[in-house]
């Protein structure tokens, strides 16, 4: 368990220079050099606290609280911008800044920071780590699976504030140093009002991105130019040793009954597996989209398939769509099928509109069913976002990826199974 939660720490330190957390840095560094040397302190604790929250406890507050994961993002978006507003408009500056204070105050009558400082920090990152959603390597893509499907255990709370501490270090740094050294500059100190309202600014568009998903989007381009630096962030956690640790913790958190209907326990240490073995089932689908009727693997058969598991707010899924549906359009009259099972990260991801919007964004034609318990997922004993099944004309899984790249080999992989099936290429 130790070495666990050391691997869980370290993923979290890698985790800032992620693409997909660089879209929120502006704002961080916006709203720390503005508020008082407390700031820096209250956005992390914020936002390490409310995204633990929303990662191990959204499923039980969807389920038994009824809570609507949509409208909490979007009150947190609201939140965000609203703080924006009042660095823009002094008077409602002031306003917020009494009412932050008087709550202080009331919580603890000693008397209060400025509004500015830590009250004010926690506020915005609390409702950044209620959007925020990032690239999930293995060891994220565990705790959220197992969150998602109501298997929180004490391991797994461990685990995910190691994780999280790992975040708060160097986000906490960058943070402090950044208004140090902000405040330094001899144009924020000359007029210090219009570096108020630039830096409102900044959070006022960052939130509109937010509401528009255009931050996945910048992110994504960010990642592009680069387009192995994300699989080397986490490449110390397909190490074997990880692997099995996260197997481990997958199997104590489970129950008797999960661990029974598990169609394989073994794991492909490589990344890549050649083992045959039939191909389990679609089930717990809540909705299909892209199709006229439900698919299964028995009406699938004679056809070779792909079952590529996504989900629409991972960076490292969004890299991937293209070659998917790429393949999908240049192989389907040959008998090639896609099949895009949205297994959801996030409790907002689980809403069908949210995922039909999605597929007209990326242009996505392919069948896709939704798998908001994660049952598929499950049945295939997957563990990461994105990863790709490739089953054969006579219902076999003969290759597996898990992750970004190896376009080259899964596409050859792709027409050799159409090519054993009898169809020319």
């Amino acid at each position: 368990m130790a070495l666990l939660l050391l691997f869980a720490f370290v993923s979290g330190l890698l985790t800032i220079f992620a693409p997909c957390v660089w879209p929120l840095l502006p704002v961080v560094l916006s709203a720390s050099t503005v508020g008082n040397r407390r700031s820096p302190l209250g956005i992390v604790l914020g936002l390490m606290g409310s995204f633990g929250l929303v990662t191990l406890g959204a499923s039980y507050a969807v389920q038994s609280l009824h809570v609507d994961p949509d409208k909490l993002r979007l009150f947190a978006v609201i939140v965000i911008a609203y703080l924006g507003i009042s660095m823009l408009i002094p008077d409602l500056e002031r306003v917020h800044q009494i009412v932050l204070g008087g709550a202080v105050r009331a919580i603890r009558p000693a008397p209060a920071a400025p509004a500015r400082g830590l009250g004010s920090g926690a506020l915005l990152g609390i409702s950044l780590g209620i959007v925020w959603s990032p690239c999930a390597g293995p060891i994220l893509a565990t705790i959220t699976a197992l969150a998602v499907t109501a298997r929180v255990s004490t391991a797994l709370v461990f685990v995910t504030s190691a994780y999280l501490v790992g975040v708060g270090i160097p986000l906490f740094a960058f943070a402090y140093g950044g208004q140090r050294l902000l405040r330094r500059l001899t144009i924020l100190k000359r007029f210090p009002r219009h570096a108020h309202r630039v830096f409102g600014m900044v959070i006022v568009l960052t939130a509109l991105g937010i509401y528009s998903n255009y931050d996945k989007v910048l992110a994504a381009r960010l990642s592009d130019l680069t387009p192995q630096y994300s699989g080397a962030l986490i490449a110390f956690e397909r190490d074997r040793i990880v692997t099995q640790r996260l197997a481990l913790l997958n199997q104590r958190t489970r129950s008797a009954t999960d661990a029974a209907q598990h169609r394989r326990t073994t794991s492909c240490p490589k990344n890549l597996c050649d083992q045959h073995y039939r191909a389990p089932e679609f089930v717990g689908i809540s909705h299909w989209l892209n199709t006229a009727r439900p698919l299964t693997m028995r009406s699938l058969r004679g056809r070779v398939v792909l079952i590529h598991f996504w989900t629409f707010d991972c960076i490292n899924c969004i890299h991937t769509l293209s070659k998917v549906e790429g393949w999908y359009e240049k192989y389907r009259k040959n008998g090639f099928v896609v099949i895009g099972v949205h297994s959801p990260e996030f409790a907002y991801e689980k809403v069908t509109s949210n995922v039909q919007a999605a597929l007209g964004r990326f242009n996505i034609r392919y069948p896709v069913p939704q798998d908001n318990d994660l049952r598929t997922w499950d049945a295939f004993q997957n563990a990461f976002w994105p990863a790709e099944y490739l089953i054969d004309a006579h219902g076999f899984v003969r290759f597996t990826y898990a992750g970004e790249g190896n376009y080259g080999n899964t596409e050859t992989a792709i027409r050799d199974l159409l090519g054993e099936a009898g169809h020319h290429v």
